[in-house]
């Protein structure tokens, strides 16, 4: 694994991620709806308390959702078999993608 092609993974997903609004409407707008729906149902004792932990739990849900979704474009649009016959480690993939999604959701 090196820090070169992981990067390089994550700059071409970012700018993957860029160009997709359904994406970006899901990185910043699901989680402040969600939160503020939480907000509004919740009485604010409760809010209070379970709020911190759904607001760290919400980013590890996006990641994995973004991870998912665009792994699973590359893999329809054949460019997946493209970028694991490049000289990479499965390692740079993996952290490159959720590097990406992790980043991209903060």
């Amino acid at each position: 694994m090196t820090a070169i092609r992981t990067w390089a993974t994550s700059e071409r997903m970012f700018r993957q991620l860029r160009r997709d609004p359904r994406t970006m409407a899901m990185l910043l707008v699901v989680p402040v709806l969600l939160m503020g729906l939480l907000a509004r149902i919740l009485p604010s004792h409760d809010f209070n308390q379970y709020g911190p932990l759904l607001l760290g739990l919400f980013p590890l849900l996006i990641m994995f959702l973004i991870t998912s979704v665009t792994t699973l474009r590359e893999r329809t649009s054949g460019t997946l078999e493209r970028l694991l016959t490049m000289p990479m480690a499965r390692t740079d993939f993996i952290f490159g993608y959720a590097g990406s999604s992790n980043l991209g959701g903060q």
